[in-house]
């Protein structure tokens, strides 16, 4: 039910979205914009964005490692199918695609993958806050609102980090810190509260090594410094001229602003995300919606495609995918 209704405003939010692209723009004139720019730069972001998945597949293995150890192909491979999920399923069910998926491979409980996801996915959060917190420092536009976003999100992801962190190393003081909002809820739904929590344990384990830790921060930060050079790229197909410190923004805008409720594939959220970033550097309406629409196709269509074949080569129904997912997630072992 929850997921249904997350589902349905994230329909409605990218409709919204849609519907104001729509109203504001003039899509004809993005349309020839598109038309004209330069496919070589296009192709060349096109797999240079590619080429970030074996990065992150190297990464999520090395998350894994004290739950199981992992190739990298299967890891990487596993991301993918997710990265293809989250753009044809709403409300982001990726995420638990990608965790049921690696429990199929790896025989892994997939709440315990699960919680691996999320937590890779508060690394992620922190790593771009922190670089759009070094722009906003030393080469911030002129917008008190991003200020103010920025610091709202640092304080949702590094507080999550920080309590992931005391689960995994304090989980004594953790307790201790959970115990009085346990005892306010109702006794059977604190006992499942706890009892996942206890699962959610195992897939943290990696916070207890440091020198792992740190090898895990320095690829996170490459990652998404890699990732504002694929729009770095991608701008040289129209000619537009952000600096690198400007596209890091635009990037930050749109990994931070995803993470609210949006419909399959992010369609006109997207859009709107990346455009609010351009428009601070004085990109023209048209040439910045056709920059939004060339880096969502940039991140749609070759990974779904691609998604789509290694499902089927792993004998996974997609068009159950997301049911599956939802009930392996659901399962009171986190199912195997």
């Amino acid at each position: 039910m929850r997921a249904r209704l997350v589902s349905a405003l994230g329909i409605i939010v990218s409709l919204i979205a849609i519907f104001y692209l729509v109203q504001q723009f003039d899509l004809q004139q993005s349309q020839e914009i598109l038309k004209e720019a330069q496919l070589n730069w296009l192709g060349l972001a096109a797999v240079a964005y590619l080429g970030l998945f074996p990065l992150r597949g190297l990464r999520w293995s090395w998350l894994l490692s004290d739950i199981r150890p992992v190739a990298t192909r299967i890891s990487t491979e596993t991301f993918v199918v997710g990265a293809m999920a989250n753009n044809i399923l709403p409300a982001r069910l990726g995420d638990l695609v990608r965790a049921y998926v690696l429990s199929r491979q790896a025989k892994i409980p997939a709440t315990t993958t699960f919680s691996n996801v999320l937590l890779e996915r508060i690394i992620d959060g922190c790593t771009v806050i922190a670089l759009l917190a070094g722009v906003l420092l030393l080469a911030p536009p002129n917008s008190q609102d991003f200020r103010l976003i920025g610091s709202l999100m640092a304080i949702i992801f590094f507080g999550a980090f920080v309590a992931c962190l005391l689960l995994a190393v304090a989980p004594k003081l953790f307790w201790t810190l959970l115990d009085p909002f346990l005892r306010q809820l109702p006794a059977q739904i604190a006992g499942k509260l706890k009892d996942r929590l206890l699962l959610l344990l195992e897939g943290l384990n990696v916070l207890r090594r440091p020198a792992l830790m740190s090898k895990i921060l320095v690829v996170s930060v490459l990652i998404w410094i890699l990732e504002a050079t694929v729009y770095m790229i991608c701008q040289e197909a129209f000619g537009m001229q952000i600096p690198f410190s400007g596209l890091i923004l635009v990037m930050s805008v749109l990994t931070l602003g995803l993470t609210a409720p949006s419909g399959p594939g992010f369609i006109g959220v997207f859009e709107g995300l990346i455009l609010a970033g351009t428009l601070l550097y004085g990109i023209e309406q048209s040439t910045g919606l056709a920059f939004a629409i060339a880096i969502h196709l940039i991140h749609y269509v070759p990974v779904t495609v691609i998604g789509l074949g290694i499902a089927w080569r792993m004998g996974i129904k997609v068009t159950k995918l997301g049911e599956t997912a939802q009930e392996n997630a659901a399962a009171p072992s986190g199912g195997n």
